[in-house]
Protein backbone atom coordinates (compact mmCIF):
# COMPACT_ATOMS: atom_id res chain seq x y z
CA UNK A 1 0.00 0.00 0.00
CA UNK A 2 1.46 3.33 -0.71
CA UNK A 3 1.53 5.93 1.75
CA UNK A 4 1.88 9.54 1.95
CA UNK A 5 3.35 11.99 4.06
CA UNK A 6 0.62 11.94 6.75
CA UNK A 7 2.28 8.61 7.92
CA UNK A 8 5.41 7.61 9.51
CA UNK A 9 8.25 6.14 7.72
CA UNK A 10 9.98 2.63 8.78
CA UNK A 11 13.69 3.14 8.31
CA UNK A 12 14.49 -0.03 10.43
CA UNK A 13 16.31 -1.99 7.17
CA UNK A 14 17.60 1.19 5.48
CA UNK A 15 21.38 1.35 5.29
CA UNK A 16 23.07 3.38 6.99
CA UNK A 17 26.22 5.21 5.61
CA UNK A 18 29.04 4.99 8.11
CA UNK A 19 32.03 6.85 6.26
CA UNK A 20 32.98 10.99 6.68
CA UNK A 21 31.74 11.86 3.35
CA UNK A 22 28.88 14.02 4.34
CA UNK A 23 30.64 16.23 6.18
CA UNK A 24 30.16 19.06 7.14
CA UNK A 25 26.45 18.97 7.83
CA UNK A 26 26.23 15.79 10.26
CA UNK A 27 27.44 18.03 13.13
CA UNK A 28 25.94 19.61 16.27
CA UNK A 29 24.29 18.39 19.60
CA UNK A 30 21.88 16.41 18.44
CA UNK A 31 22.49 12.49 17.38
CA UNK A 32 22.11 12.25 13.43
CA UNK A 33 22.86 9.48 11.26
CA UNK A 34 22.67 9.56 7.45
CA UNK A 35 20.88 6.50 5.72
CA UNK A 36 19.94 5.34 1.95
CA UNK A 37 16.48 5.12 0.91
CA UNK A 38 15.95 1.71 -0.56
CA UNK A 39 15.63 1.84 -4.62
CA UNK A 40 11.85 1.01 -4.36
CA UNK A 41 11.10 3.20 -1.67
CA UNK A 42 8.87 5.04 -3.81
CA UNK A 43 6.88 1.85 -4.08
CA UNK A 44 5.44 2.45 -0.53
CA UNK A 45 6.26 6.12 0.65
CA UNK A 46 5.69 7.96 -2.60
CA UNK A 47 6.91 11.32 -1.18
CA UNK A 48 9.89 9.56 -0.74
CA UNK A 49 13.16 9.08 -3.62
CA UNK A 50 14.31 6.16 -4.28
CA UNK A 51 17.73 5.30 -3.38
CA UNK A 52 18.39 9.30 -1.94
CA UNK A 53 20.29 9.83 1.22
CA UNK A 54 18.16 11.30 3.76
CA UNK A 55 18.61 12.37 7.88
CA UNK A 56 17.46 10.21 10.29
CA UNK A 57 17.53 13.44 13.15
CA UNK A 58 16.81 12.47 17.03
CA UNK A 59 15.77 14.75 19.69
CA UNK A 60 18.10 16.01 22.62
CA UNK A 61 18.02 13.69 24.89
CA UNK A 62 16.26 16.25 27.30
CA UNK A 63 13.89 17.39 25.13
CA UNK A 64 12.48 14.00 23.44
CA UNK A 65 10.21 15.71 21.41
CA UNK A 66 12.05 17.95 19.80
CA UNK A 67 12.65 16.38 16.73
CA UNK A 68 8.97 17.11 15.60
CA UNK A 69 10.02 20.65 15.46
CA UNK A 70 11.80 20.15 12.29
CA UNK A 71 8.52 18.55 11.10
CA UNK A 72 6.70 21.24 11.52
CA UNK A 73 8.82 23.66 10.27
CA UNK A 74 9.09 22.19 6.87
CA UNK A 75 5.30 22.04 6.71
CA UNK A 76 5.15 25.33 7.32
CA UNK A 77 7.66 26.55 4.84
CA UNK A 78 5.35 25.00 1.79
CA UNK A 79 2.76 27.38 1.90
CA UNK A 80 5.24 30.26 3.17
CA UNK A 81 7.30 29.80 -0.35
CA UNK A 82 10.40 29.20 2.09
CA UNK A 83 13.15 26.27 0.95
CA UNK A 84 13.77 23.77 3.58
CA UNK A 85 14.59 20.26 2.95
CA UNK A 86 11.63 18.17 3.63
CA UNK A 87 11.89 16.00 7.01
CA UNK A 88 8.69 13.13 7.98
CA UNK A 89 8.06 11.03 11.05
CA UNK A 90 10.22 8.31 11.12
CA UNK A 91 10.89 5.16 13.18
CA UNK A 92 13.62 2.64 13.73
CA UNK A 93 11.96 -0.34 15.46
CA UNK A 94 15.14 -2.43 16.17
CA UNK A 95 16.61 0.72 18.30
CA UNK A 96 13.18 1.92 19.38
CA UNK A 97 14.32 5.14 17.87
CA UNK A 98 11.80 8.07 16.77
CA UNK A 99 13.29 11.26 14.75
CA UNK A 100 12.80 13.49 11.88
CA UNK A 101 13.81 11.69 8.47
CA UNK A 102 15.24 14.89 6.58
CA UNK A 103 16.12 15.06 2.42
CA UNK A 104 19.95 15.02 2.08
CA UNK A 105 20.19 18.11 0.23
CA UNK A 106 23.75 17.70 -0.80
CA UNK A 107 22.76 14.79 -2.81
CA UNK A 108 24.01 15.28 -6.43
CA UNK A 109 22.24 14.30 -9.10
CA UNK A 110 24.20 12.23 -9.91
CA UNK A 111 28.35 10.74 -9.41
CA UNK A 112 29.13 12.67 -12.08
CA UNK A 113 28.84 15.87 -10.06
CA UNK A 114 30.14 18.12 -7.57
CA UNK A 115 27.67 19.98 -5.20
CA UNK A 116 29.45 21.28 -2.15
CA UNK A 117 28.08 23.67 1.02
CA UNK A 118 30.41 26.31 2.90
CA UNK A 119 29.11 26.62 6.08
CA UNK A 120 28.61 30.47 7.14
CA UNK A 121 31.18 30.08 9.68
CA UNK A 122 33.94 29.79 7.21
CA UNK A 123 32.60 32.61 5.60
CA UNK A 124 32.74 35.03 8.51
CA UNK A 125 36.02 33.94 9.44
CA UNK A 126 36.93 35.37 6.09
CA UNK A 127 35.96 39.20 6.92
CA UNK A 128 36.06 38.69 11.07
CA UNK A 129 39.91 37.69 11.82
CA UNK A 130 39.18 37.02 15.40
CA UNK A 131 35.68 35.41 14.70
CA UNK A 132 35.12 32.66 17.25
CA UNK A 133 34.17 29.59 15.02
CA UNK A 134 32.74 27.71 17.60
CA UNK A 135 30.37 29.51 19.47
CA UNK A 136 30.53 32.56 16.73
CA UNK A 137 29.82 35.49 19.49
CA UNK A 138 30.68 37.89 16.89
CA UNK A 139 27.88 36.54 14.58
CA UNK A 140 26.41 39.79 12.92
CA UNK A 141 23.66 40.79 10.39
CA UNK A 142 26.02 43.84 8.97
CA UNK A 143 29.02 41.40 8.43
CA UNK A 144 26.61 38.46 6.48
CA UNK A 145 25.47 41.66 4.39
CA UNK A 146 29.17 42.74 3.67
CA UNK A 147 29.54 39.04 2.20
CA UNK A 148 26.72 38.51 0.33
CA UNK A 149 27.24 42.27 -1.17
CA UNK A 150 30.50 40.81 -1.97
CA UNK A 151 29.28 37.44 -3.72
CA UNK A 152 26.24 38.94 -5.61
CA UNK A 153 28.99 41.01 -7.58
CA UNK A 154 30.52 37.70 -8.53
CA UNK A 155 27.52 35.16 -8.23
CA UNK A 156 24.44 35.91 -10.25
CA UNK A 157 22.88 33.17 -7.87
CA UNK A 158 23.35 36.11 -4.77
CA UNK A 159 21.63 39.34 -6.49
CA UNK A 160 18.34 38.60 -4.35
CA UNK A 161 20.44 37.64 -0.85
CA UNK A 162 18.22 40.56 0.89
CA UNK A 163 14.92 38.98 0.01
CA UNK A 164 16.04 35.85 0.93
CA UNK A 165 17.21 36.43 3.98
CA UNK A 166 14.27 38.59 4.86
CA UNK A 167 12.28 35.30 4.74
CA UNK A 168 14.90 32.98 6.73
CA UNK A 169 14.75 35.50 9.44
CA UNK A 170 10.59 35.96 9.04
CA UNK A 171 10.33 32.73 9.55
CA UNK A 172 12.79 31.98 12.22
CA UNK A 173 10.72 34.51 14.11
CA UNK A 174 7.53 32.67 13.71
CA UNK A 175 8.74 29.30 15.13
CA UNK A 176 10.60 30.99 17.54
CA UNK A 177 14.39 29.40 16.00
CA UNK A 178 16.88 30.94 18.42
CA UNK A 179 19.48 28.49 16.76
CA UNK A 180 20.56 29.79 13.27
CA UNK A 181 24.17 30.21 14.10
CA UNK A 182 27.03 30.65 11.97
CA UNK A 183 27.08 26.55 11.27
CA UNK A 184 22.78 26.56 10.59
CA UNK A 185 23.47 28.36 7.15
CA UNK A 186 25.87 28.07 3.96
CA UNK A 187 25.95 28.45 0.63
CA UNK A 188 26.34 25.97 -1.97
CA UNK A 189 28.06 25.36 -5.07
CA UNK A 190 27.29 23.11 -8.06
CA UNK A 191 29.63 22.13 -10.67
CA UNK A 192 29.18 19.49 -13.24
CA UNK A 193 32.66 17.29 -13.33
CA UNK A 194 32.30 15.45 -17.04
CA UNK A 195 35.07 18.54 -18.37
CA UNK A 196 37.84 17.94 -20.80
CA UNK A 197 41.64 19.65 -19.30
CA UNK A 198 41.14 21.96 -22.08
CA UNK A 199 37.87 23.53 -20.98
CA UNK A 200 38.02 22.96 -17.70
CA UNK A 201 39.06 26.28 -16.41
CA UNK A 202 36.53 28.63 -18.69
CA UNK A 203 33.75 25.92 -17.71
CA UNK A 204 34.30 26.51 -14.08
CA UNK A 205 33.14 30.12 -14.48
CA UNK A 206 30.11 28.82 -17.01
CA UNK A 207 28.49 26.00 -15.13
CA UNK A 208 29.40 26.42 -11.90
CA UNK A 209 26.08 27.19 -9.89
CA UNK A 210 25.97 29.35 -6.65
CA UNK A 211 23.31 29.59 -4.54
CA UNK A 212 22.32 30.22 -0.67
CA UNK A 213 21.49 26.77 1.04
CA UNK A 214 18.18 25.13 1.78
CA UNK A 215 17.10 26.63 5.40
CA UNK A 216 18.28 23.49 7.46
CA UNK A 217 18.29 22.84 11.38
CA UNK A 218 15.11 24.09 12.86
CA UNK A 219 14.83 22.11 15.71
CA UNK A 220 15.12 24.20 18.51
CA UNK A 221 12.15 26.26 18.38
CA UNK A 222 8.69 25.75 19.23
CA UNK A 223 8.87 25.40 22.96
CA UNK A 224 10.73 21.89 22.76
CA UNK A 225 13.15 23.05 25.60
CA UNK A 226 9.84 22.94 27.93
CA UNK A 227 8.26 19.65 29.26
CA UNK A 228 4.17 19.92 28.90
CA UNK A 229 3.92 19.12 32.92
CA UNK A 230 5.59 23.02 32.99
CA UNK A 231 3.56 23.76 29.53
CA UNK A 232 -0.08 23.33 31.27
CA UNK A 233 1.24 25.77 33.99
CA UNK A 234 1.32 28.50 31.38
CA UNK A 235 -1.22 31.01 31.00
CA UNK A 236 -1.55 33.49 27.70
CA UNK A 237 0.62 36.45 29.93
CA UNK A 238 2.87 33.36 30.74
CA UNK A 239 3.01 32.90 26.68
CA UNK A 240 3.51 36.31 25.75
CA UNK A 241 6.15 36.62 28.26
CA UNK A 242 8.04 34.10 26.46
CA UNK A 243 7.58 35.16 23.21
CA UNK A 244 8.58 38.72 23.97
CA UNK A 245 12.31 36.95 25.36
CA UNK A 246 12.96 35.36 21.95
CA UNK A 247 15.91 36.11 20.10
CA UNK A 248 18.08 35.20 17.07
CA UNK A 249 21.27 33.45 16.97
CA UNK A 250 22.54 37.05 15.11
CA UNK A 251 23.07 40.45 16.54
CA UNK A 252 22.58 43.23 14.23
CA UNK A 253 26.04 45.27 14.56
CA UNK A 254 29.73 43.40 15.37
CA UNK A 255 29.69 45.50 18.52
CA UNK A 256 26.03 44.59 19.94
CA UNK A 257 26.65 43.04 23.62
CA UNK A 258 23.37 40.91 22.62
CA UNK A 259 21.66 39.23 20.05
CA UNK A 260 18.67 40.61 18.52
CA UNK A 261 15.40 39.98 19.45
CA UNK A 262 13.12 38.07 16.72
CA UNK A 263 10.74 41.19 16.38
CA UNK A 264 13.79 44.09 16.61
CA UNK A 265 15.82 42.07 13.91
CA UNK A 266 12.70 42.27 11.01
CA UNK A 267 12.02 45.65 11.91
CA UNK A 268 15.82 47.08 11.50
CA UNK A 269 16.14 44.86 8.61
CA UNK A 270 12.73 46.48 7.07
CA UNK A 271 14.44 49.65 7.82
CA UNK A 272 17.60 49.59 6.11
CA UNK A 273 15.73 47.59 3.05
CA UNK A 274 12.43 48.90 2.52
CA UNK A 275 11.64 46.18 -0.08
CA UNK A 276 12.04 43.63 2.26
CA UNK A 277 9.04 44.31 4.45
CA UNK A 278 6.32 43.50 1.93
CA UNK A 279 8.37 40.15 1.56
CA UNK A 280 7.84 39.61 5.19
CA UNK A 281 4.44 40.64 5.41
CA UNK A 282 3.24 38.80 2.18
CA UNK A 283 4.94 35.47 3.74
CA UNK A 284 3.00 35.86 6.74
CA UNK A 285 0.10 36.12 4.86
CA UNK A 286 -0.29 32.79 3.15
CA UNK A 287 -0.86 31.24 6.30
CA UNK A 288 -2.99 31.27 9.20
CA UNK A 289 -4.77 30.17 12.30
CA UNK A 290 -5.90 27.41 10.08
CA UNK A 291 -3.25 26.17 8.72
CA UNK A 292 -1.36 25.71 11.77
CA UNK A 293 -4.17 23.93 13.47
CA UNK A 294 -4.73 21.54 10.61
CA UNK A 295 -0.60 20.57 10.36
CA UNK A 296 -0.63 20.01 14.21
CA UNK A 297 -4.08 18.13 13.56
CA UNK A 298 -2.43 15.76 11.44
CA UNK A 299 0.81 15.00 13.04
CA UNK A 300 -1.03 14.58 16.67
CA UNK A 301 -2.63 11.58 15.05
CA UNK A 302 0.58 9.72 13.98
CA UNK A 303 0.31 6.57 16.19
CA UNK A 304 2.94 4.56 14.52
CA UNK A 305 5.98 5.70 16.48
CA UNK A 306 7.15 5.55 19.90
CA UNK A 307 7.74 9.26 21.09
CA UNK A 308 4.03 10.72 19.58
CA UNK A 309 3.53 14.86 19.27
CA UNK A 310 0.82 14.73 22.23
CA UNK A 311 -2.80 16.93 21.74
CA UNK A 312 -1.16 19.03 24.65
CA UNK A 313 2.41 19.76 23.65
CA UNK A 314 0.37 20.16 20.15
CA UNK A 315 -1.99 22.90 21.52
CA UNK A 316 0.83 24.74 23.03
CA UNK A 317 2.38 25.18 19.81
CA UNK A 318 -0.83 26.01 18.46
CA UNK A 319 -0.78 29.20 21.06
CA UNK A 320 2.85 29.99 20.28
CA UNK A 321 2.26 29.85 16.87
CA UNK A 322 -0.73 32.17 16.44
CA UNK A 323 0.40 34.82 19.14
CA UNK A 324 3.93 35.26 16.82
CA UNK A 325 2.22 35.61 13.98
CA UNK A 326 -0.22 38.10 14.89
CA UNK A 327 2.42 39.65 16.46
CA UNK A 328 4.94 39.98 13.90
CA UNK A 329 2.16 41.51 11.43
CA UNK A 330 1.90 44.27 14.43
CA UNK A 331 5.23 44.69 14.35
CA UNK A 332 5.84 44.98 10.81
CA UNK A 333 2.96 46.84 9.88
CA UNK A 334 3.51 49.70 12.19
Amino acid sequence: MVQNQHTVVDVTQWEEDVSEVFSPYPEGAREKRLLYAPQDISTYYKFLTDGHCYLFKLSHSRYPEEFWSEIIAYRLSVPMGILIPPAFAAYNASRRESGALIEWFLDPPNESDSLTLRLGGDLFLEHVNDFDRKKGKQHNFQTLSLIFKNLAKSRAGFSNWKQEWAKIFLFDALIGNTDRHQNNWGILKFEPKELSESTKEVAKLVSAKWKLSPTFDNGTSMGREYSVEELLKWDNEEIKRYVLRGTHHIKWHIGDPKKAKHNELLKMLASEYPETRDIMLNCLSKVNSNVFEGILSDLSQLNDISVKLTRERADFMLKLLNFRHQWLFSELEK
